[in-house]
């Protein structure tokens, strides 16, 4: 085929080829027939066109034929649907979009490590060396200052990777990067205060007032740097970024609708959807194509430079979600689900909304290595800290154990651990020696297979999901399971690195036979003392709940997380609930 259609008859809902040259595109109408008739009619009454095969010179091509047309009526279709229009992405402009994005947060990261040093330097130097607030004669600046300012810089820097300060999806959100150089500082200047408070450091903190100005000068200039000083690069060097759709029944619709009316086209552009049944497939769903199925999934991210993917399909069971974020998480591309998948505990954990659809967000690569080196320093530094504080309980408990019955004081058990790997547990001994395993495993059983196993709390009155009324364990174990002392002796396999601070409980092997394979995600992490399904609900949430709470934790980990379930624990801790 050579040069422009010369003829268009498209008829309501028919399909259309334009070409130009060697190119063919493939378009279709709804809503009404082009005729002299609609010349004067009402835009809802014109036809409106849809892309159904789109490809690179797809917008010349309807420009061409646009430009050419002796319809205007015709003409001004085309030049609406042009807005909507997603052409696949070259190589070579991913490629510059990519060292574009590169050089962008270079620059980024250099601004900021400049920001940090003259914040804390500058109200270093005007607190001690300047008559702004009393000139200080007794500070002498030593080696340490160096290597303080040195570890304050880098532990900034991590906060603003973990808080996603350097993703493109949020250097054009003003409020989310305030908040999060907000929560950031704050932190980083809570850990400084620690650090220099237990090795009795004094570099940077012979004056409080000196904390407090690099507190707010860090604050400040960041947020007119980043707010405001930065929007204008951010604009000329990202594009909006790529949205691919899975799915097209009615959540997918919804997603759909809200990107053409309601989401700002400098954030996102909706490339299409794609099928994840093998039913019957729309070639569109409300204007945008449907490009293919499941199948095509890499072919798609790879033509269109897709940058992120929305799993919007409610119908799916567990395992295939989660069969789609392990092949989206192998393509290297950002992970949104709008799924059933997590409405059971969506009032306990952080999302995001798409207008009124709950989304969840997903990491591209949770459990990096710098987090995962984070996570041990805080897991030594919190069980040092915590066997040295608890010290004297663990002689207390022993005693008290050993007088209530007989029967060795720890409780050694084989769980099982990181990537299925058995490790044995200690805990304070609550139950009878040698007691019958057969009640809980018959328990576990029915509990892990969604069977009502709920008690009344004797307390509350309210079910939980635990054995109430169990003669195996004694009174002293009572009152140890009651505030969660038996965990304590977990903090020395915290040392050895079998367990973490924050995490799964390790389960049972038994239990583990009984898990199905999306269960056993939640073993791909370091089991925890604490998690997310402790602070969450406890033992009111059924079996099904906890494991999703687990994946999302392990999903969305960072330092601040950890710390925040840390501090819920306390509470949770002493709910009138708690067996």
């Amino acid at each position: 085929m050579s040069g422009p259609a010369k003829k268009l008859d498209i008829e309501p809902k028919g399909d259309q080829d334009l070409c130009s040259g060697d190119k063919v595109i493939r378009i279709q109408a709804e809503g009404g027939q082009i005729s002299p008739a609609d010349r004067g009619g009402s835009a809802h009454q014109r036809p409106k066109l849809i892309l159904l095969s789109p490809h690179r010179g797809s917008l010349g091509i309807l420009r061409k034929v646009a430009r050419e047309t002796r319809d205007r009526v015709l003409g001004k279709v085309i030049r609406d649907t042009m807005e909507h229009v997603t052409e696949p992405q070259s190589e070579e402009t991913r490629q510059l979009v990519g060292r574009s994005l590169r050089l962008l947060r270079t620059g980024l990261l250099s601004v900021d490590v400049l920001l940090v040093v003259l914040s804390l330097a500058g109200a270093f130097w005007l607190r001690v060396f300047t008559r702004f607030l009393d000139r200080a004669k007794d500070v002498h600046v030593g080696p340490s200052h160096f290597w303080i300012l040195a570890g304050f810089t880098i532990l900034i820097l991590y906060l603003y990777t973990m808080h996603g300060l350097y993703r493109a999806s949020n250097l054009s959100r003003r409020y989310y990067q305030a908040v999060s150089i907000f929560k950031s500082v704050s932190l980083a200047a809570a850990i400084l205060l620690t650090i220099t408070y237990l090795t009795k450091t004094r570099a940077f903190v012979e004056r409080r007032a000196i904390i407090v100005l690099s507190w707010g000068l860090l604050i400040s200039t960041e947020c007119l740097v980043r707010c405001y000083l930065v929007q204008p690069l951010v604009r000329r060097f990202l594009k909006p970024l790529r949205v691919l759709v899975l799915g097209v029944g009615d959540c997918a619709r919804r997603i759909a609708s809200r990107f053409t009316t309601m989401v700002s086209p400098e954030s996102f552009e909706l490339v299409g959807l794609l099928a994840t049944s093998d039913g019957s497939r729309a070639d569109s769903v409300h204007g945008v194509p449907v490009l293919g199925g499941l199948e095509n999934l890499r072919e798609i991210v790879e033509r269109y430079g897709i940058d992120e993917v929305f799993i919007a399909d409610l119908s799916l069971e567990p395992e295939g979600t989660l069969e789609m974020i392990s092949l989206c998480r192998g393509m290297d591309v950002g992970i949104r689900v709008a799924s059933g998948l997590f409405e059971p505990i969506l009032p306990q954990i952080e999302a995001e909304t798409l207008d009124t659809i709950p989304l969840v967000r997903l990491r591209r690569r949770p459990f990096v290595r710098v987090a995962a080196v984070a996570k041990r320093i805080l897991d030594l530094l919190g069980a040092g800290i915590g066997l040295f504080l608890t010290s004297p309980l663990f002689l207390l408990f022993a005693i008290w154990i050993k007088l209530s019955s007989k029967g060795p004081v720890f409780f050694v058990q084989e769980r099982v651990g990181q990537r299925g790997a058995p490790f044995n547990m200690l805990k304070f001994r609550t139950m009878k020696a040698n007691a019958d395993s057969s009640v809980h495993r018959d328990y576990a059983s029915r509990f892990i297979n969604g069977d009502d196993v709920a008690q009344t709390c004797v307390r509350t009155k309210s079910k939980v999901n635990k054995l109430v009324h169990d003669d195996r364990v004694t009174r002293v174990g009572r009152f140890l399971r009651r505030f969660s002392l038996d965990e304590l002796p977990q903090l020395i396999n915290v040392l050895k690195g079998e367990m973490s601070l924050v995490g799964p409980r390790p389960p049972i092997d038994y239990e583990v036979e009984l898990y199905r394979d999306w269960h056993k995600k939640r073993l791909d992490v370091v089991p925890g003392l604490t998690g997310l399904w402790q602070v969450s609900g406890r033992n009111r949430l059924s079996f099904q709940e906890m494991v999703l709470l687990d994946l999302y934790y392990a999903e969305n980990w960072s330092v601040a997380m950890d710390l925040k379930i840390l501090l819920r624990t306390i509470p949770a801790v002493f709910d009138k609930a708690t067996y």
